[in-house]
């Protein structure tokens, strides 16, 4: 967390974009064909069954289509995932703040518990946050009594984090998005899509005081857990149905639709999605409110089957 008593570190906008693709026996029209949804209008035409995305906007969000848009700032704050709280710091950056602002549920959260301020005057002042949130419901429709692995496509010119003038990414390194499963069949995921994994922490307990030194009063993502997608991930999806282990064992798995809870042959996925800029990354200690970037996020997903 910041050590400064500068807690209005601006985010000018984050728009974000969420394309899906299916393959094998949940194909598009063509074996794979990717739809951007930020194209604004889309035509699926279906063999056996086809992926379907959602999104809805939440706390300081809204969403057209499947775009996503924010237009206040967000200053630093941290978001325990395995939790699902969010930890706001103290105005000096010494201590997480006390009171119900400094720990809050992702469950309970609202607008004027994330509010921190405003920034600007006149027509031009703007909410500042320490974390928003948006929803992503992914629907299959089932072709057969097969299940369908989720997943996150982090493939070359896919999921992707940058900044709005495609400028090297400083502060835009300590930018975070949260994936967090709404059903037991789904897994929570953290994406730090411009950081490396040996510089991402989250704190993770509201008496924590944060160091002087990294990982600055946060803990490691576990490597074993396999909920951290950093800069260096870009795994091959599979090409032929893998076992639900295999599945498992990746970074980019969020999940997988069971057959049996199908409902006119349709499962989903719902996921609330957490943004933040993590005040224990090493880029955002003690930054100017001018140094900070505006990220563009763009999202893709695909769905698998899994090996009967």
């Amino acid at each position: 967390m910041k050590k400064s008593r500068i807690i209005i570190p601006a985010l000018a906008m984050i728009a974000f974009s969420v394309a899906a693709s299916v393959t094998g026996a949940v194909a598009w029209f063509t074996a794979q064909r990717t739809v951007n949804f930020n194209a604004g209008s889309y035509t699926v035409v279906k063999t056996t069954s086809a992926l379907e995305v959602e999104v809805t906007g939440g706390i300081g969000t809204t969403a057209t289509g499947n775009v996503v848009s924010f237009e206040g700032r967000l200053t630093d704050g941290s978001f325990d995932h395995k939790n699902q709280k969010i930890y706001t710091p103290n105005e000096s950056g010494s201590a997480i703040a006390a009171g119900e602002k400094g720990e809050i549920a992702l469950a309970s959260a609202t607008e004027a518990l994330l509010k921190r301020g405003t920034t600007g005057s006149g027509s031009a002042i703007k909410n500042v946050y320490t974390a928003v949130t948006f929803n992503i419901k992914f629907t299959i429709t089932l072709g057969s009594n097969n299940d369908i692995a989720l997943l996150m496509d982090n493939t070359a010119s896919h999921t992707n984090f940058a900044t709005s003038d495609n400028s090297a990414a400083k502060t835009a390194k300590g930018f975070r998005m949260a994936f967090v499963a709404q059903e037991a069949d789904g897994k929570t995921k953290v994406l730090a899509d411009l950081q490396e994994a040996e510089h991402c922490h989250y704190i993770n307990d509201r008496t924590a005081v944060l160091a002087a030194t990294e990982p600055f009063g946060g803990v490691n993502y576990a490597t074993a857990d396999k909920d951290l997608i950093d800069s260096a991930y870009a795994d091959a999806l599979p090409t032929t149905p893998q076992a639900i282990s295999a599945y498992e064992a990746r970074n980019d798995y969020l999940g997988f639709f069971d057959h049996n809870d199908a409902v006119d042959s349709k499962v989903s996925l719902n996921y609330k999605v957490v943004c933040w800029f993590e005040g224990t990354d090493p880029e955002i200690i003690n930054r100017a409110a001018a140094d900070f970037q505006t990220v563009v996020a763009n999202l893709y997903f695909e769905a698998k089957d899994i090996a009967a």
